[in-house]
This record gives structure tokens, C-alpha cells and sequence, in this order.
């Protein structure tokens, strides 16, 4: 009973103008928290489509990394097998020149 009393002693002592203040100032806040709820929705979504996006460019540079890391291998590989044919001709063809040009330990006089 007491609360009763007291909310109507309060409104009999709140003149129009403070209550038309009052209720404006509640309108302004509502209406603020709409607006930010609008704003947090729309950059919620924002967030969500440049996550995505993000993901799909870190997946492409993870798959094109991966693609150039292959290709070097393979360059490495056949670089250094080509390397390898290249120092077997050069020794077979070192020890055909010296077979061709290895002197008589006997020599005709």
C-alpha cells in the first residue's frame, strides 16, 4: 500500500512539463537502442561476409602456395637429376679421352 501511495504522491507532485520530459527522454532512449540494435545486426552480418571472404582468400593463397611449393620441388628434383646426367657424361667422357690419350707405359724407340 505504501508503494501505491508513494507512485501517486509522485505524480501529483510531477508537473505535465517533467512528464512530458520524462516520457521524451525514454522515447530517445528507446528509439537509441533500436538503432544501435540495427547497427550491432548490421555489422554482426558485415563480420560474417568478410570472415567468409577472408577464409576463401587464406584457402586460394594456401592452395596457391602449396601448388608453387610442388612445382619448386619438382624443378629441384629434376635440376639436380639433370646436374647428376650431366656429371656421368662428363666422367664417361673424361675416361674416354683417356683411354684414347693414355700413353704406352712402353714407349718404341
Amino acid at each position: 500500500m505504501g508503494d501505491v501511495r508513494r507512485k501517486l504522491n509522485r505524480r501529483l507532485h510531477t508537473t505535465v512539463e517533467e512528464e512530458t520530459s520524462v516520457k521524451e527522454n525514454f522515447e530517445q532512449v528507446l528509439s537509441r537502442e533500436k538503432k544501435a540494435g540495427k547497427e550491432r545486426l548490421a555489422l554482426e552480418n558485415q563480420l560474417k561476409v568478410e570472415s567468409r571472404e577472408r577464409r576463401r582468400q587464406v584457402s586460394h593463397t594456401e592452395e596457391a602456395e602449396t601448388r608453387i611449393r610442388d612445382e619448386l620441388a619438382a624443378i629441384m628434383n629434376d635440376s639436380a637429376a639433370h646436374a647428376g646426367n650431366i656429371r656421368a657424361d662428363a666422367a664417361q667422357h673424361s675416361a674416354a679421352e683417356d683411354s684414347t690419350f693414355q700413353v704406352d707405359p712402353h714407349p718404341i724407340s
